[in-house]
């Protein structure tokens, strides 16, 4: 995998802009992507007769072993987490059920149980965007080349730097250690990020250990290529929330040829004692009305569990305004100024006594706030995606 993602890097960040070429590697990323689905065929067959949808996975399991496997241990580690438990019967019922939306509509064994797809009808499942259909509408709205900004977090600092408003080094090899060093005895704190981590996972903060900064080094390389950040210092309005997380805002935006279109926004907090809020990574997210930066839906978290107020601090979620959401969009603009081969970004921010900074970049962002409000966002997302599309080929 770090092979696959090396190269990756090193295709995005030094091949020629060139659109043909550009072109044909996102084809191949979005064909492979497709190539996951079940012939609609045999979708029509499973949701005239939800009977026979046994039988049409049982068909694909014996063709897809590999990715089968995949999404059982993602349903595993994911039932694990969220302390489900079933009858056997009712495992190998759910589990067929699940394959079966997966290989039918794109949908991630996690998606499967926090959007409660058994309880929907065809309608409202197919409202939804799926995780298999975000990923390829990444590589439709987007030029390949330019999507390095959003995928990696070195990159993203490189374009993005002066949005973060604090230091940032990235390390790859052991002769970056001069710039380590210098940092680390700058900084009392140092958050390490893998470059091509998403979730929350890959991410740690660390005291500086200026006593022995070799072996720190060393052990902050064998994790490879990372993105090394002056700690973020939220402002105390935030902080009231929780303050061992900075909890951060993720507006979504679309390029189209009416401009710069706000989608679907959320808000994160952490649970105490957690370094980081994501969604993934136990934290709890809310909706934000975009016109207003103002809270909307109660606090979820992808384990079904909700809160009209944070856990630990009993804030409450809805209602509570952001601080300077006028600020905050222009900032989205002006970013999404620096980068118009890209139709389709999630910008994670946080706001300090600086105002509101760049926490990353994210291409292919989830929507999560399709738990928040229990329905899907597909209607409108595809508005943006067809706008983009027909815009790319004129």
């Amino acid at each position: 995998m770090a092979l696959n993602r090396n190269l990756a890097y090193i295709i995005r960040k030094y091949m020629p802009d060139i659109p043909f070429v550009n072109n044909r590697l996102a084809e191949k990323r979005i064909n492979g992507f497709r190539k996951l689905f079940i012939p609609e065929s045999s979708v029509k067959e499973g949701e005239k007769n939800p009977s026979r949808i046994p039988e049409i996975v049982a068909r694909f399991e014996k063709e897809r072993v590999v990715w089968i496997k995949s999404l059982t241990e993602s349903f595993d580690i994911y039932l694990k987490a969220a302390g489900i438990r079933f009858s056997s019967d009712e495992y190998v019922k759910r589990r067929i059920s699940m394959l079966f939306h997966c290989l039918a509509y794109g949908f991630a064994p996690d998606e499967y149980i926090y959007y409660r797809l058994d309880e929907r009808t065809l309608e409202e499942k197919r409202a939804y965007v799926a995780d298999l259909e975000r990923k390829i509408m990444q590589y439709l709205m987007s030029n390949f080349r330019d999507l390095q900004y959003v995928f990696d977090k070195a990159a993203t600092y490189e374009k993005f730097g002066k949005f973060f408003k604090r230091d940032e080094i990235s390390v790859s090899s052991r002769k970056d250690f001069g710039k380590f060093e210098a940092f680390a005895k700058k900084h009392d704190y140092l958050v390490i990020k893998q470059v091509s981590s998403s979730c929350g996972r890959g991410i740690s903060l660390e005291k500086s250990d200026r006593g022995n900064l070799g072996k720190q080094f060393e052990s902050i390389l064998a994790r490879g290529r990372c993105s090394i950040e002056e700690r973020i210092v939220q402002a105390d309005i935030m902080a009231r929330f929780n303050t061992s997380s900075v909890n951060t805002l993720r507006v979504i935006m679309f390029r189209t040829k009416h401009g710069i279109k706000i989608g679907p926004c959320f808000f994160r907090t952490g649970h105490a004692g957690s370094f980081v809020d994501n969604a993934g990574s136990g934290g709890v997210f809310t909706g934000v009305d975009r016109h207003t930066g103002i809270l909307d839906s109660h606090g979820v978290d992808e384990y079904l569990h909700s809160f009209e107020m944070h856990p630990d601090s009993g804030i409450r979620y809805k209602g509570f305004q952001l601080p300077c959401w006028g600020e905050c969009i222009a900032l989205v603009e002006e970013m999404a100024s620096l980068v118009p081969k890209l139709g389709y970004v999630g910008w994670d921010l946080a706001y300090t006594d600086k105002g509101w900074v760049l926490v990353e970049a994210n291409g292919g962002s989830q929507f999560v706030s399709q738990i928040c409000y229990d329905k899907g966002c597909k209607e409108e997302v595809m508005q943006y995606v067809e706008d983009r599309i027909t815009t790319l080929r004129i």
